[in-house]
Parts: C-alpha cells; structure tokens; sequence
C-alpha cells in the first residue's frame, strides 16, 4: 500500500506534510470556475489600485528629489539609487500584498462554494430517495440559513414519509381489506419506510 493509504496512518500523515501547498488546491477550490472568476476579479481591482497607489508615490517622491537636487546637484546619484531602492521595495510590497488578497479571496470563497456543495450533495441525496439526508457545514461556512432550512424541510419529508407508512400499515391490517390489497398497501407502506 502506499504511504498515503490507510495501513499507516503516520505514514500517511507524515506523506501529507510533504505534499506541496499546491497539489492539496482541492481543499480551497470546490468550484473552480467561480470559485478562481471571483479571486481573479478582486485580484485585478487590487491590482490597479496598486498601479495607482505606486504611481502617485513614485510620482510624489519625484517631486521631493527635484527640489533636493536644485539645492544639491552632486546628490543625484545618491538620490537614483534611493529611488531604484524605493521602487523595488514598494513593487516587492505590492507583490506580497496582492498574493496575500488572493490567498484570503480563495479562503472567503471557499467558506461559500463549500456550503453549497455540501447542500447539493444533500440535495441529490435527496432526490434519490434519501429522506434522511441532511447538510453539515463547518461553523465559518456561509450559507448556513439555507442549510438550516433544507434539514428543517427534509426532517419534515422524513416524518410525513414515516406517519403514510404507519396509516398505510393501519389500513392494511383492517379485518375488512381484501388479502391481495392489503399485500400491495404492506410493500407501499415498506417503500415509504426506506424512504425515511
């Protein structure tokens, strides 16, 4: 068995550490399209903002080392390398910044895309039969009202599923029910308990 298998649980926990960030994406990326369309979004607003805020500094900045090199001229190379340094340590600043927004845009938008998977797993349950199915999240997740209301309605199909088998068991153990109908209303009433 692998080193990730089930065998060795510190086999597989030690495996686990050695993964990189980026081959465990699947624990923030539920949904890839909206999930990345959203960060890239405000990944590109953060970006311009950046250009912007830059801009005016290196802009601002520009302005001072005039006026410092009218009074002094033989500062102009030291004033370009201030410059050079300056520029280099705002993009480096920018860099981490905007990496740093898209890592917590990822976080936020899995807190979303994660509960509605969650729902439409339970939801698919559901359609297939599975009464009982209900919807856990994680307690940051968003969408917690709506979880909360698709297991108030699922309860609720569950015990109304549960009180037409008892009726239809009712039924048919009435002295007056025919045998063969009283056999069919039996399996109707045993298809609707595995419902539940």
């Amino acid at each position: 068995m692998s080193d990730t298998g089930t065998a060795n649980p510190a086999r597989a926990e030690q495996a686990a550490w050695k993964v990189p960030l980026l081959w465990r994406r699947r624990r923030f990326v539920v949904d890839p399209g909206p999930q990345l369309r959203a960060s890239a979004m405000v990944a590109g607003l953060v970006l311009l903002l950046l250009v912007l805020l830059d801009a005016s500094l290196i802009l601002a900045g520009a302005h001072g080392r005039e006026a410092a090199l009218r009074v002094a001229p033989e500062l102009g190379e030291v004033l370009r390398a201030q410059d050079r340094v300056e520029v280099a340590l705002l993009a480096a600043i920018s860099v981490v910044f905007l990496i740093g927004v898209v890592v917590v845009g990822l976080l936020e938008t899995h807190r979303t895309a994660g509960a509605a998977y969650a729902i439409e797993r339970a939801l698919d349950r559901l359609a297939a039969g599975a009464l009982s199915a209900r919807v856990r999240l994680r307690k940051g997740d968003n969408l917690q009202a709506l979880a909360a209301a698709f297991n108030r309605a699922a309860s609720r199909l569950e015990a109304d599923a549960r009180a037409e088998a008892d009726e239809l068991d009712r039924i048919a153990a009435l002295p007056a029910a025919p045998s063969d109908v009283a056999a069919q209303v039996r399996a109707l009433a045993a298809r609707k308990r595995q419902l539940g």
